[in-house]
Order: structure tokens, then C-alpha cells, then sequence
């Protein structure tokens, strides 16, 4: 076990990360702790920051966060089991149509989070948009060829 010797006539305390004994003022004031200051000294604090800060890639966390947030006019969504497009853009607020049935609908990307206990609105930025094929055959039922049934009536 480690032996923790402090001095008696000093005001401190003892970090619970490298267990040495430090003046109060190495702490960070924190008004949630009971005495005002943090559990850890100032010095573990930033090794630990410092460690995160390296551990993360920062650049890549913003472009993502980015491109869940912000959708461009044309862009393409997967939303409600259906495929969306961009048509208008305010400040937050989005208007997109549906590319199935041509319903609207305003959305906003600031509630796309996925957290269980928020009533928002989820959905997935496509990468490739989709588009619809218009087939070239002719139709199997035509309006001319009903016609010609209901004259010979």
C-alpha cells in the first residue's frame, strides 16, 4: 500500500490520480465538489486532455458533425423508410419532398440525434444520390387501346 504523508502545517490535499500531496492551489476550483476543487491536480488534468486531444481525430469528428447537420438544396435523405430530397433551405429548417409520392415535409437538422429519450426526427445523408429510370417499354394498358374496346361495345 502506498504510504501518503502530509504535511501538517500545509493546506492541501492529496490528487487522486498521482496520489502526491499538492498545495490547494494546484487544484481547479470546481463549485460541484464539496471543498471547491477538483479531485485531481492541475498537472493530471491537462496530461489527460492532452492524451484525448491525441488519441481523436479532431478534423474528421467536425466533418462528420458537419455533414449530419447541414444538407444542401438537391441533396438526398433516407427518412421514415422513403426517399427524400432537399428543396428549400432557412436558416435550420429544411423543406424536403418525398421523390415516391411528392409529399412535403419541414424538418430540421439540429433534432438529428440519436438519443432514446428525444421524439426527433432521424434520418441518413445519402452519398450517391438515387435516380429514378423512366422505362423505355411500351405501356402493357394505353388510354388509345381502351377506346377501341369501348367503341366496339
Amino acid at each position: 500500500m502506498v504510504e501518503l504523508k502530509t504535511p501538517a502545517s500545509a493546506d492541501g490535499r492529496i490528487c487522486t490520480k498521482c496520489w502526491k500531496f499538492k498545495l490547494r492551489d494546484e487544484f481547479n476550483r470546481n463549485k460541484v465538489w464539496h471543498n471547491g476543487r477538483c479531485a485531481r491536480c492541475r498537472d493530471c488534468m491537462n496530461k489527460q486532455h492532452h492524451e484525448y486531444r491525441e488519441s481523436t481525430d479532431r478534423k474528421k469528428d467536425r466533418e462528420y458533425k458537419y455533414k449530419r447537420r447541414h444538407l444542401e438544396i438537391w441533396d438526398q435523405i433516407y427518412f421514415h423508410s422513403e426517399i427524400w430530397e432537399v428543396k428549400e433551405k432557412r436558416y435550420n429548417w429544411y423543406i424536403v419532398k418525398s421523390i415516391m409520392n411528392w409529399t412535403e415535409r419541414r424538418i430540421s437538422t439540429s433534432d438529428n440525434a440519436q438519443a432514446w429519450y428525444t421524439n426527433c426526427v432521424k434520418f441518413i445523408k445519402l452519398k450517391n444520390p438515387i435516380v429514378l429510370m423512366v422505362s423505355k417499354e411500351k405501356p402493357k394498358f394505353s388510354v388509345e387501346g381502351d377506346w377501341e374496346l369501348y367503341e366496339l361495345i
